[in-house]
């Protein structure tokens, strides 16, 4: 019996021969070898006045039975499976209107696995309600023409892209599903599987406003912290960074400054919510509110008078005398009026000058006097001093000449201590001559001594002054002559314009950072990704002299500069003069380093 004549005796058997209500669709799946191929899935498209679309599988002895409402009129049936290979096998017949039913054999060359398929996505949450999600879906239908994705993001709204990105209105739990579907290759609109799968994730909305309130009690200004924060994971933490205006800073949540001159001030807070669950640290959101603060307090000016000599002609007599008075609180407007006496009679008004005396041929004593006076710009007095010196006028009847003199050694001179050679002339070991120095340090102390030993309290600019008297022995003829010169030390007691100590340079890949022979110390630095400027916040017990280097991705520096860090003290780099990029900061101390990958983002 061949497969017709057997698929027609199934068709009388079962009752469906006569029917007039269905069509009755049979179709039998063989394979090369294998008679009747069990669980094949088939699908049959019935095309006329109604098309309809059947899909389903073989039963054991490969046979596929169903029925359809009569299309009502002439129509054609497609039936088709496919093989192993992803090849459809298909097979198409026309038939009348009063067609009943409608059989065919499909013969495959191998037996293809049942097809499958597997939606599934990965949200992906970032710092803000933007969600950006991952299509992980798994489909073995090879032989589909189109498979398309339904997102329903849970709050109303959806997409149709393969990996969508979607902001949210508002923080909350949400429920997101996607539904995967397979269409068939000859007609697009015949689905042949559609799955669903669906996540609950929630949302941080982790929004930050920085703001702050003041009261201003003479020249110290308290602050209140108003800023807020929420909606954020509860390992997000809020830091607070102030700049007051004039050039300094704090971390404190509610700090009182005092400034030390009148003017007005802006004042910032910066506020940064950071998650401390990241390996690294990540500002989830930062904010900026600034605001002006008015510093106007009556300053009382206080002045005083003083100056040195600079040199002594003792030929000529000729003295040159410079002021070095000082004045604090000197506003816009201030007058600084000069009044010179030479104790000779004789007057002057200017910062330096030069006076010559009467020659005579015996030494005589002048008292040189500076007064000081301070006006504003209405010519009200707001402050005086005056300082006399005595100064010895003695003539040089001999006509030999003696120098008074110094060299700064800035080859020799290092950290801390600075050398100077007393190359005066006649030497101070020249038996002829008996020689006096007066050496002023010019921090109110002095010397007698050819060769002292000084110590300053602290860095700062200082003109340093040195008299020689010489004494010929065979004449006793005098000679007197001055000296000065500015010693500038800065805060790590190295000279200023001499150059730094030695340094060895790291470049370093990114992607692969390491220092040997250092510990790898935590140091947080945000914000990051930053904008104008970065925080360096260092922990307890790592106080001491720190190098902080910035290099491009490339391994060119940028940036290099030499820390004296504080117990936990919180530094500030300006950023605001290097482009938008990926940067590589590397922070070193003796034995211990930390090194960060960040972004500038504007």
């Amino acid at each position: 019996m061949n497969r017709r004549i057997f698929i027609l005796c199934l068709f009388l058997m079962l009752g469906l021969g006569s029917s007039a209500q269905s069509l009755v669709m049979v179709l039998y799946v063989d394979s090369a070898g294998v008679q009747g191929v069990p669980n094949q899935p088939v699908w049959i498209a019935v095309e006329g006045n109604n098309t309809r679309y059947i899909s389903g599988t073989t039963n054991a002895n490969g046979i596929f039975i169903d029925t359809v409402a009569p299309p009502g009129g002439a129509f054609t049936v497609t039936f088709f499976t496919f093989d192993c290979n992803g090849f459809y096998v298909s097979g198409n017949n026309s038939y009348g209107a009063a067609q009943l039913f409608a059989t065919d054999t499909l013969s495959m060359n191998c037996i293809a696995p049942t097809p499958s398929l597997s939606p599934d996505f990965i949200p992906m949450m970032g710092d803000s309600t933007k969600v950006d999600f991952i299509n992980t879906s798994v489909s073995t239908y090879l032989f589909s023409s189109a498979t398309t994705y339904q997102w329903n993001f849970g709050d109303g709204t959806g997409s149709s892209q393969v990996n969508p990105s979607h902001i949210y209105n508002a923080a909350g739990v949400y429920t997101v599903s996607l539904t995967m579907t397979i269409r068939d290759s000859i007609f697009p609109t015949f689905i042949l599987d559609s799955q669903s799968v669906q996540q609950q994730i929630t949302v941080f909305d982790p929004g930050c406003t920085a703001n702050f309130s003041f009261s201003v009690n003479d020249s110290t200004v308290n602050f209140t912290n108003n800023s807020s924060s929420g909606g954020a994971p509860p390992t997000v933490e809020d830091r607070y960074r102030w700049s007051f205006g004039d050039g300094t800073f704090s971390t404190q949540l509610n700090p009182a400054h005092t400034y030390s001159a009148n003017g007005l001030y802006q004042v910032c807070l910066e506020i940064f919510s950071i998650d401390t669950a990241s390996l690294t640290v990540d500002t989830v959101c930062s904010d900026v509110f600034c605001d002006n603060v008015l510093i106007d307090v009556p300053v009382p000016v206080n002045c005083r008078a003083e100056f040195v000599i600079l040199n002594f002609d003792s030929l000529s007599q000729t003295v040159t005398f410079q002021d070095s008075s000082s004045i604090s609180a000197s506003g816009g407007g201030t007058e600084v009026e000069l009044v010179w006496d030479f104790g000779d009679g004789s007057k002057d008004s200017s910062a330096t000058v030069t006076h010559t005396y009467v020659t005579d041929t015996v030494p005589r004593t002048y008292q040189v006097c500076l007064n000081l006076l301070v006006r504003d710009s209405l010519g009200n007095l707001l402050c005086s001093d005056s300082i006399c010196k005595l100064i010895v006028i003695e003539p040089d009847s001999s006509g030999f000449n003696c120098s008074a003199s110094y060299i700064v050694d800035t080859v020799n001179s290092y950290s801390g201590s600075v050398f100077i050679w007393n190359n005066s002339t006649p030497t101070n070991n020249n038996p002829d001559y008996d020689n006096f120095y007066t050496w002023d340090f010019g921090d109110g102390t002095t010397s007698s001594m050819a060769y002292p030993t000084h110590v300053y309290n602290g860095p700062g600019s200082y003109n340093l002054n040195l008299t020689l008297v010489s004494r010929q022995n065979s004449s006793g003829d005098s000679c007197t002559s001055f000296f000065q010169d500015t010693l500038v030390v800065d805060s790590l007691g190295r000279l200023i314009n001499k150059s730094g100590a030695g340094f060895t340079l790291f470049v370093l890949n990114p992607e692969n950072i390491s220092l040997p022979e250092r510990a790898e110390v935590h140091i947080d630095v945000y914000p990051n990704p930053a904008r104008e400027e970065l925080w360096v916040e260092f922990p307890a017990g790592e106080a001491g002299n720190w190098l902080l280097q910035i290099a491009d991705i490339s391994g060119r520096r940028i940036l290099e500069k030499r820390l004296m860090v504080e117990e936990g003290e919180v530094m500030r780099v300006d950023l605001s003069r290097m482009p938008e990029g990926l940067y590589l900061l590397s922070l070193t101390s003796e034995g211990h380093s930390s090194h960060h990958k960040i972004k500038i983002d504007r």
